[in-house]
């Protein structure tokens, strides 16, 4: 009988053991991002220190604001609308408006904005850096001060050159 007390005494404290060394999950009460049809999406914008990008939808392609005969490339521009429509926030990495610089995420930063055909904006934010583990984006919602981590890989995508955008020339008069 003292060795089942033993056996039952040892596998408590084996499994004790065990769940104290499982990691703690932090609670967070993670805000909502603006959600939108990629029908629906019809104004590309994206401001940033170097210069800045605004693009039109016709239906079949992407054209530059101010020069309809350079068109943007639709698989650049169709991954990135369908990552910012499938974006998931992460965590909360600041709520406090004198650290967005730290994040790359203030005003003056990438401003990311999509409009409707009614000039209805359907999502702007700014995109920050990426996050600490290289799969993630530092984002925050303009006008809102809450920095978060969503689930895609956004910087280098906003900050292409603008030859990375544009269909090459004599492709597009084809």
């Amino acid at each position: 009988m003292k060795k089942i007390f033993a056996i039952v005494g040892l596998f408590a404290l084996v499994v004790l053991l065990i769940w104290q060394q499982k990691p703690q999950e932090t609670l967070q009460n993670l805000p909502t991002l603006p959600s939108f049809v990629l029908a629906d999406v019809v104004t590309l914008e994206i401001k940033q220190q170097a210069g800045s990008l605004q693009a039109d939808y016709d239906g079949q392609t992407w054209t530059l604001v101010g020069d309809k005969h350079k068109q943007l490339k639709e698989a650049v521009v169709g991954q990135l609308l369908l990552d910012l429509q499938t974006m998931k926030p992460q965590r909360v990495a600041s709520t406090k408006a004198e650290y967005v610089h730290r994040f790359a995420v203030a005003d003056s930063d990438v401003r990311v904005t999509l409009s409707d055909n009614k000039g209805a904006k359907l999502l702007d934010m700014i995109i920050g850096k990426p996050a600490t583990d290289l799969r993630s984006t530092y984002i925050r919602l303009f006008g809102q001060d809450t920095v978060l981590t969503v689930n895609k890989i956004l910087t280098w995508q906003v900050k292409r050159t603008p030859g990375a955008w544009l269909v090459e020339e004599e492709k597009a008069e084809k």
